[in-house]
């Protein structure tokens, strides 16, 4: 189910909508290619710091049985940055670029320790299993968030782009929620 919730943001914000969107702003700006390059780093800076905060957070998990938790949290957090690109963008793509390293930092962070309760949720045997069904729901989520959003761009044009983040935002925190409360600790 974490898979359903978490796959919006990277089908909006990572590929289809918020690429685009943020490098046209910044090309109006400052002209082409900068917003292409813009958002290359922005991209970056994103993966970065998620790889950066990766070993230290998996670590204190897993001393402290804190997975569950520290995944909602980070999901959350990345939720909540997600849906404020809306207010963030258009007025200031580089609040976008800010915005987006903080929600790209909550989904790298939150899959950190969504992948570590694997084996609280199914026993060995069963991973491989659950783990590809844990990808379909995320592919069929992420699909049906996309087309909320792309449904809400086409209907009413570039005002509405903004709204795409609310979508994937909401989507995302909502139906992290059962997940949160679902699954139990692993000792």
């Amino acid at each position: 189910m974490y898979d359903w919730a978490n796959s919006a943001f990277p089908t909006i914000c990572m590929t289809a909508v918020l690429p685009p969107y943020l490098a046209a702003l910044a090309n109006r700006e400052l002209g082409a290619p900068a917003g292409t390059v813009a958002w290359a780093w922005t991209a970056v800076a994103g993966l970065l710091l998620g790889v950066l905060a990766g070993p230290p957070l998996g670590a204190l998990a897993d001393a402290r049985g804190w997975r569950v938790r520290l995944l909602g949290v980070f999901a959350l957090a990345g939720a909540a940055a997600t849906a404020l690109l809306a207010v963030g963008l258009p007025g200031s793509w580089r609040w976008g670029v800010v915005l987006y390293v903080l929600a790209a930092s909550g989904f790298a962070g939150a899959n950190i320790f969504y992948d570590a309760l694997l084996p609280a949720v199914a026993p060995r045997e069963e991973w491989d299993e659950v783990s590809a069904r844990g990808y379909a729901y995320g592919y069929l989520g992420g699909g049906i968030a996309l087309a909320v959003a792309v449904g809400l761009i086409l209907h009413y044009g570039e005002k509405a782009v903004p709204w795409a983040f609310v979508v994937a935002g909401v989507w995302w925190a909502v139906f992290t929620v059962p997940v949160v409360r679902a699954v139990k600790e692993p000792s």
